[in-house]
């Protein structure tokens, strides 16, 4: 599993606001 699909699994545990920081810095 790469970061960006760990990201995607992740993003409904977070707010929309963490999970597009975290994104952000995956990218």
């Amino acid at each position: 599993m790469n970061q960006y699909e760990t990201v995607i699994v992740l993003t409904p545990l977070l707010s929309e606001d963490v999970a597009k920081e975290a994104i952000a810095k995956f990218t």
